[in-house]
């Protein structure tokens, strides 16, 4: 079942321009000008139940615009958004009452208000009876571990206690859909960890679609179904994470220490990676590593080398830089 439907939807907005000019500046005061930025650019994208989306790219790439599209916080400029059968930005109340969403870098919970407090608000928001209210809770506490500190002022605990509760306040109602936005920004590893098995036994029992934005590739290896790739407003990759392991094991780094790399790189400029005075690393097929090897040695004296294996980073560096549709 398609939970989401997204087709060729895109974002415009417009903004102030303002040069550094004490003149222009004066006059933009008296008559602005704008220029029209594309934030989203025809973007289509389908996400079935259950599955686990990571969004990936660079900063202003597009990928909390296209979150808050889809969760119905900003309207397309074109295009049509279609989840679970509602207009996002129609706000309707059956719709709302299905999604649930955790941005980083904002609180749903009151500073002053204990996390408790504010779990009893979003009971009266969601209108949850009160066996559903603490039948739900109690198993979200047992299972973040955070029982002793949900009556403790909010601006008195932790990061990574915190944002624990923030799922608790996404999650209270048991949303079909949760969309999470840096979830673990700032967060030590240790936290991480605990979201992140926290994050896959709910999704394994729920059977929740999640889509989630994290510039922390943990976040991404460890959770996500299937990967999706923004930059500059375009949708340049979409496919399950397996298919980027398998890269990681076509290819391989062989890194050389040499007398004289310039005498080398010209004859393998396909396969360099970096280069400097000494040091050459190649990225090669995993099964032709002594060919290379041999092939670099007939050029130069080899006075070391070492294989590294490719990362799932390393590969989205080279779709980033890249930019190519996939």
């Amino acid at each position: 079942m398609d939970n989401i439907q997204l087709k060729s939807i895109s974002k415009k907005y417009k903004r102030n321009v303002v040069s550094g000019n004490s003149l222009e500046y004066i006059k933009s005061l008296f008559k602005r000008k704008y220029e029209t930025v594309t934030a989203v650019s025809k973007v289509s994208l389908t996400i079935h139940s259950g599955e686990i989306i990571g969004l990936l790219g660079e900063n202003g790439a597009g990928k909390s615009t296209l979150i808050k599209l889809m969760n119905g916080t900003i309207k397309p400029t074109n295009g049509s958004v279609n989840v679970l059968g509602y207009n996002p930005f129609l706000k309707d109340k059956q719709f709302l009452s299905q999604i649930g969403v955790v941005m980083g870098q904002k609180s749903q919970l009151w500073w002053d208000l204990s996390p408790r407090e504010t779990f009893i608000l979003y009971k009266s928001i969601y209108n949850l009876s009160d066996v559903d209210f603490n039948n739900s809770l109690n198993r979200l506490l047992k299972t973040l571990k955070i029982n002793n500190i949900i009556d403790s002022p909010t601006r008195n605990l932790s990061l990574g206690e915190r944002m624990k509760c923030e799922l608790i306040c996404a999650l209270i109602h048991h949303p079909k859909i949760l969309f999470l936005d840096e979830p673990t920004i700032g967060l030590d590893f240790i936290a991480q960890n605990d979201i992140h098995r926290f994050l896959l036994q709910y999704k394994q029992k729920h059977d929740t679609t999640i889509i989630l934005t994290s510039h922390y590739m943990n976040d991404i290896s460890y959770l996500a179904d299937r990967v999706v790739i923004m930059s500059h407003g375009n949708k340049i990759y979409d496919n399950p994470i397996d298919d980027l392991e398998k890269i990681t094991k076509e290819n391989i780094y062989l890194n050389f220490e040499l007398n004289n790399v310039k005498a080398v790189v010209k004859d393998f400029n396909k396969n360099v990676y970096s280069s400097s005075n000494h040091r050459l690393s190649l990225k090669v097929p995993t099964n032709e590593v002594n060919k290379y090897i041999q092939l670099v040695g007939k050029l130069n004296n080899i006075h070391s080398y070492a294989l590294k294996e490719l990362t799932i980073q390393d590969i989205l560096e080279e779709i980033y830089v890249s930019g190519v549709k996939k």
